[in-house]
């Protein structure tokens, strides 16, 4: 990037008042997750990019207020998905990447709640795609960028991660006394 883009870029923030927004939506933002996505959005300068950004976000906030009102139970009715709650777990899983490294007890059961949280949403926003289909290529792009195949799918690799965890809270579950760790050999196995 050339150093008049790079100003350009900037200067064109500062017209939008692009911190002055992002502090705005900020007041929206109820998880730290969301927090830090928020933090890395930047202002573009790719039309096509940027036509199909609004886009999706003119079908989210469709979604929401779908959500929001009262309607028929049936598949394909949107419903609200809760994002407030959802664990941060980002160190967890870095380190996991360290060999030897070792999880408690709580950061498993934060692992398991996440993967669980992201299952239910990829869920609800599949039963609503042919309504919202932003909304569920999104949802399909994000599950299968965390270890599912294109039919929805779990990969071999996955499942035997999410199999081990399982294991391994069910026998904390089972044992006084005991701590429970996983570790980054066993669940890269």
């Amino acid at each position: 990037m050339s150093a008049d883009s790079t100003s350009m870029k900037h200067a064109s923030a500062d017209v939008l008042e692009f911190e002055a927004l992002r502090e705005l939506l900020g007041r929206y933002v109820a998880s730290p997750l969301g927090r830090a996505e928020l933090e890395r959005v930047q202002p573009r300068t790719d039309r096509a990019r940027l036509e199909e950004e609004l886009a999706e976000a003119e079908e989210a906030t469709e979604y929401l207020r779908a959500a929001g009102k009262p309607q028929p139970a049936a598949r394909g009715a949107a419903i609200r998905i809760n994002f407030s709650s959802i664990p941060d777990i980002t160190a967890p899983v870095h380190k996991l990447r360290i060999e030897g490294a070792t999880l408690e007890p709580k950061q498993i059961s934060d692992v398991l709640g996440f993967l669980d949280r992201a299952a239910d949403a990829r869920s609800i926003l599949q039963t609503v795609a042919e309504r919202f289909p932003r909304l569920g290529k999104r949802a399909q792009a994000r599950w299968a960028a965390c270890g599912a195949t294109s039919s929805g799918k779990r990969s071999p690799y996955r499942s035997r991660s999410s199999a081990f965890c399982a294991r391994t809270m069910k026998r904390a579950c089972c044992k006084k006394n005991s701590s429970p760790s996983v570790t980054s050999a066993s669940w890269s196995r």
